[in-house]
């Protein structure tokens, strides 16, 4: 419990730092109007790369995906996605480990109360990430789930082309 008590001492402190990371905007248009949270300047870099990974992919060839998306990511380019699928997962993990910044598209939307897992937390913090939604929060079951992630990888798309 003390480091539960100690770790929320933390992100209060952090949401009072950077209280422009933490604060949920309701009309952020890029081509859409859309929910946003993080470090919108994001939006403005001018090398912005989206990452797209099938399910279906081996290992190997999104191991290559990776190391070529942190190689443009160390050159200045902001990776952009919806990072659902599981190659998708580990770029966005490995890009933040190295401090590489992220545009996330989410699926469902944002709570009103919305604060981000750990560690989108501090990739948020860092100024490193920005997490963007055309949809309306939904915490039930998503029916039309592939049209979604179509959506999203279209909206990536059209972020990164500017």
């Amino acid at each position: 419990i003390k480091a539960m008590t100690i770790d929320n001492t933390q992100r209060q402190l952090l949401k009072q730092q950077h209280p422009e990371f933490f604060t949920l905007s309701d009309n952020t248009v890029v081509g859409i109007p859309m929910q946003a949270m993080g470090n919108l300047s994001l939006l403005n870099n001018p090398t912005k790369l989206q990452v797209q990974c099938s399910r279906h992919l081996y290992q190997n060839e999104i191991d290559a995906i990776k190391e070529d998306c942190l190689q443009r990511g160390k050159a200045g380019a902001v990776i952009v996605s919806p990072f659902i699928s599981p190659g998708e997962q580990q770029i966005a993990t490995a890009a933040m480990n190295i401090n590489i910044p992220l545009i996330v598209l989410r699926i469902n939307g944002l709570p009103p109360d919305f604060e981000p897992e750990t560690r989108y937390f501090e990739a948020c913090a860092n100024g490193i990430l920005l997490i963007l939604t055309p949809f309306p929060y939904q915490s039930e079951r998503i029916e039309n789930m592939r049209q979604r992630c179509l959506q999203l990888n279209d909206i990536a798309a059209r972020i990164c082309k500017g």
